[in-house]
């Protein structure tokens, strides 16, 4: 990386800006009346952590650690702040998308494309679980480490888990459709 790749200081500096935004909606809405008993608002919430925990995943899969706030800082040049350790920041990423599934809703229900849905937010969960349970660099030893094998298998549990769910929702899904087309070809 030199002062010319611009391609890259272009992520790095649209990511930050993406989470800070994010960070800005999920701070000022969780402050409203009434906000616990919203489920529009919930929903508003979700879309911004779906968006802080995919910016924030590609940051940490392309440098390791990286600066990272869950804070609202006014703009990308207040954004700058110590590295934090890489496994604080898959947990919030995790609880960022456990939250949006909950509160995101189906991707047969949503309006466009670019609103994310509660399947999306499961798929990216699992790319995060299985990502964590790989090899990835430490920046003190220089060299590649992986989780002990109990905690990779709590990771793959977990991509199974959300798998099982996903199907289970699509099938759900299915049926209520099919259940709706038998109604509709015998009336």
């Amino acid at each position: 990386y030199t002062s010319s790749s611009t391609g890259i200081a272009s992520v790095w500096k649209y990511a930050y800006l993406g989470i800070d935004r994010a960070n800005l909606a999920i701070s000022n809405i969780e402050k409203m009346q009434g906000y616990t008993d919203n489920v529009t608002l919930q929903k508003l919430v979700a879309q911004a952590c779906f968006l802080r925990a995919f910016l924030a995943f590609d940051l940490v899969r392309f440098w390791g650690d990286v600066p990272f706030s869950t804070q609202y800082t006014s703009g990308y040049e207040e954004t700058s702040k110590p590295r934090m350790n890489r496994e604080l920041i898959y947990e919030q990423i995790i609880k960022d998308l456990n939250f949006a599934k909950e509160h995101l809703p189906k991707g047969s229900t949503t309006s466009s494309s670019e609103v994310p849905s509660s399947g999306a937010a499961r798929a990216l969960l699992m790319r995060v679980y299985l990502q964590r349970a790989g090899y990835s660099l430490n920046r003190e030893t220089v060299k590649l480490t992986r989780p002990d094998d109990n905690t990779r298998s709590v990771y793959f549990n977990a991509v199974i888990d959300e798998w099982e769910a996903f199907q289970k929702t699509i099938m759900d899904s299915i049926m209520r459709g099919t259940n709706s087309f038998l109604k509709i070809t015998h009336n």
